[in-house]
C-alpha cells in the first residue's frame, strides 16, 4: 500500500465517523454505499480509485452543505466536516492523477530538480540535444511543481554552468525563467 492510499484512507475513514455521528444509520449506509466508502471498497482500490473517491467526497460535501465563513462556526454544520473538508482539499492539492498513477507533485520536483543537476554535471562532449530536452523537462516540472527555493536552486545551477557553455546552457535558462513566469 502507498503512502498516498495510507493517507488517503485514513482521511476517508475520518469522514466516515463525521457520518456516523452526524446522522443516522440508514442515512450513513446510503451515503457510504453512494460513495464508495466500504471498508472493503477502499481496501481494494488503487490509488487513483482512491483519488477520484476523495474527489467525489469532497464533491458531495460541497453540494450537500451549505458553506459557512471561515470564521463562522454554523450550527448547521457536522461536527469537524469543515475542518476535515479543508483537509482533504489540501491532501488533494499536493497529488495529481497522471498516466494512470497518483503523483506527489513536491516529489516529482525534487527528483526533477535532482536529474537536472545530475545531467548538468556531464562532460561538455555529452551535452547534445537529448540531454537539452531531458534537461528542458526538468525545468518545466521544476517551474510548475517546485518550491520556491527548488526553483531558485535550478535557475542558480544554470547561471553557474551557462558561465561553462552558454550556447548550450543559456537556452535551457531562457527557457525556464519563460517557464516559471507561465
Amino acid at each position: 500500500m502507498s503512502v498516498f492510499s495510507e493517507t488517503i484512507i485514513k482521511a476517508l475513514n475520518g469522514y466516515k465517523t463525521i457520518l456516523k455521528k452526524n446522522l443516522s444509520s440508514e442515512e450513513k449506509t446510503a451515503k457510504l454505499n453512494a460513495l464508495g466508502l466500504k471498508r472493503k471498497q477502499l481496501q481494494q482500490a488503487n490509488d487513483v480509485v482512491l483519488y477520484s473517491t476523495a474527489q467525489q467526497v469532497l464533491k458531495d460535501i460541497a453540494q450537500s452543505t451549505e458553506f459557512p465563513d471561515d470564521n463562522d462556526k454554523a450550527s448547521s454544520w457536522y461536527c469537524g466536516l469543515h475542518e476535515f473538508y479543508k483537509h482533504l482539499q489540501d491532501i488533494l492539492a499536493t497529488h495529481y492523477v497522471s498516466q494512470n498513477t497518483v503523483i506527489h507533485v513536491t516529489q516529482q520536483s525534487s527528483r526533477a530538480l535532482v536529474n537536472a543537476i545530475q545531467l548538468m554535471s556531464l562532460a561538455d562532449a555529452a551535452l547534445d540535444k537529448k540531454v537539452a530536452t531531458r534537461l528542458d523537462q526538468c525545468g518545466q516540472t521544476v517551474a510548475k511543481f517546485g518550491s520556491k527555493e527548488q526553483q531558485q536552486k535550478l535557475a542558480h545551477a544554470l547561471k553557474l554552468h551557462k558561465e561553462r557553455n552558454v550556447s548550450f546552457f543559456l537556452p535551457l535558462l531562457c527557457n525556464f525563467e519563460k517557464y516559471l513566469d507561465q
